[in-house]
């Protein structure tokens, strides 16, 4: 030990007489942006009218099976507003005909399965991951759950009580109740926009639930996608063998897309709050348009890029005026939703609305640096790599991407594509979809707190949350 001081005390001097370390930007260390190598899914059409998406991957001993239901909350019938999602929850937990739900559960835990239900607003998803070895097993479980499931009585009432009281707890998270109203503003009139409440669902009931499970759940609007360590043979043999029974016919119900404009004005939640929740945004382009790929990167660029983003920079970094901001795009195939958010104090209210108003109306891309558009692209293409890192992510890509009615090489495509996007492109793109077009913005919080009135965005309407 006492050998080992000297070489301790040399070590401290050689690294103070250095000065500081300056460690690198983590943003500005050089590395090429990554490429996909996206193996090729193999879609295969079945007799029952099921489509079937096989991608192999023998990594580990594991199968995942994620079935796409092209049906969602956009198609509650009006006053029944949450009636897909009672209708998924209880595929999960209703029971089969021929198993119970407490069955359905024991067989799952012994197998160490999970299956999860996920309602959208236009489709739903059932996914399942299994052991190579139960594989058989799990996938009879799985085909008995959504081809005669039995929707016991007592799991209805207790699905819908669970309900019930997440949509009371509602108020406790006041940014979830602010984007969820937002939503239902921007989209008006839409079924899209009609959102659930305490009410609509404490009057749903057994007949509505099978009455929507027999619109809408048929094998011709069914997708499955078997992935893992499975052959393709198997996987045929597989889906077949358990699916084959089901072959009831059915119309697929489709919605229009939404209206692109919506108008503007102030949407006013009160809520006795210190902290102000801002949301403003609009309809825009959808995957299906050339548009698409400009929007992504300028997205990127105005607010979901994290610190660098211009909302996040300003707002944030510079004025210190809000603890998250940015923007987010969420693009569906004919039309996409496109907003941008604060959390800020309710004194900075309308200072905080009108910077980011000012962002969108003159986001200012002539000025831009061939480093920032290189920034955003390179880092839109890294992320669609990451999202693709396991066979069945690609799968579901896949399914999104005929469910959207998207040509076959969009997924191929991606990156060459966003890396074509010009300066040009996004002016042309934020002077279409931005600049000064009127656009809704809600604001939840206590007016009483507001640093001014916020008539000058437009007329102040008030409304009510709807839990």
């Amino acid at each position: 030990m006492k050998k080992a001081l000297p070489v301790l005390f040399f070590l401290a001097f050689f690294l103070l007489s250095c000065g500081p370390a300056r460690l690198p930007d983590p943003e500005n260390i050089p590395a090429p942006p990554l490429e996909a190598d996206m193996p090729p899914v193999e879609k295969i059409s079945l007799a029952n009218g099921m489509t079937l998406y096989y991608l192999e991957d023998r990594e580990l001993p594991l199968a995942s099976v994620s079935l796409l239901v092209g049906a969602g909350s956009a198609l509650d019938p009006p006053g029944k507003e949450g009636l897909a999602e009672l209708t998924g929850t209880l595929l999960r937990t209703g029971g089969t005909k021929t198993t119970g739900s407490r069955r359905v559960d024991d067989e799952l835990d012994f197998m160490a399965a999970e299956v999860t239900v996920s309602v959208e607003k236009e489709m739903t998803w059932i996914d399942a991951s299994f052991l190579r070895e139960d594989l058989d097993r799990g996938v009879d479980l799985l085909s008995r759950m959504l081809v005669e499931p039995a929707f016991e009585k007592d799991r209805v009432q207790l699905a819908r009580n669970l309900k019930i009281e997440a949509l009371r707890r509602i108020p406790d998270n006041p940014s979830g109740m602010a984007f969820r109203e937002f939503f239902s503003v921007l989209y008006g009139s839409d079924p899209r926009g009609r959102l659930e409440t305490r009410q609509t669902v404490e009057h749903l009931d057994r007949p509505d639930v099978l009455r929507f499970y027999e619109s809408h759940y048929f094998p011709g609007n069914v997708r499955v996608a078997v992935t893992g360590d499975v052959t393709r043979r198997e996987a045929v043999e597989l889906i077949g063998k358990h699916f084959r029974r089901w072959n009831r016919a059915g119309t697929r119900t489709s919605l229009p897309d939404p209206a692109r404009h919506t108008g503007g004005g102030v949407y006013l939640l009160e809520k006795d709050l210190p902290q102000s929740v801002i949301v403003t945004g609009q309809i825009v382009a959808g995957k299906r348009e050339d548009d698409y790929y400009a929007f992504e990167v300028l997205d990127f660029i105005l607010g979901s890029g994290g610190f660098r983003s211009r909302i996040f920079s300003r707002v944030r970094n510079t004025l210190g005026l809000a603890y998250s901001a940015g923007s987010f795009y969420v693009p569906r195939g004919g039309y996409g939703i496109f907003a941008a958010y604060a959390m800020t104090n309710g004194g900075a209210t309308a200072r905080v609305t009108d910077e980011i108003t000012g962002i969108l109306e003159s986001p200012g891309f002539r000025s831009l640096s061939g480093e920032e558009i290189a920034w955003a692209k390179n880092a839109l293409v890294n992320q669609f790599v990451f999202s693709m890192a396991s066979a069945a992510g690609i799968a579901r890509q896949w399914m999104i991407n005929d469910f959207n009615d998207l040509p076959e090489d969009f997924l191929s495509r991606y990156g060459e594509r966003i890396g074509r996007v010009t300066p040009e492109d996004l002016e042309q793109v934020s002077r279409k979809y931005l600049g000064e077009i009127k656009r809704p913005i809600l604001v939840l919080g206590k007016r009483e707190t507001f640093d001014r009135p916020l008539d000058a965005f437009g007329t102040v309407h008030e409304i009510p949350a709807t839990y």
